[in-house]
């Protein structure tokens, strides 16, 4: 893709980048390809947003998962404290990494 927008350097196929390193070539391949639009370049910024807070909350809900019940999860956070999230909250999360999945798509 990068070689379609001109561009020619040489990306290492060994390592597994990170969402961050991802974000930042989707940032390099819209401003090769839209140097005059910037508005895409605030997609992707709030799309980045949303994924840290995102990576915060499947933190706390795969990793510090301690009962589930009929409406909703009991967890642990970082500092052992008691948090609980609805079933609605996790439906909520799901739906924005629906819609960020379709940002993304569509840039």
């Amino acid at each position: 893709m990068r070689e379609s927008f001109g561009d020619v350097r040489a990306v290492g196929g060994r390592t597994r980048p990170t969402m961050q390193k991802l974000l930042a070539e989707l940032r390099a391949l819209v401003a090769m390809r839209d140097r005059h639009d910037k508005q895409v370049l605030t997609v992707i910024a709030d799309i980045d947003g949303t994924l840290q807070r995102t990576a915060q909350f499947r933190l706390l809900l795969v990793d510090g998962t301690q009962d589930v019940q009929a409406d909703g999860v009991e967890c642990r956070d970082l500092k052992n404290s008691l948090v609980r999230l609805s079933a609605e909250e996790i439906a909520r999360e799901t739906a924005q990494l629906e819609r960020i999945r379709e940002q993304i798509s569509g840039l």
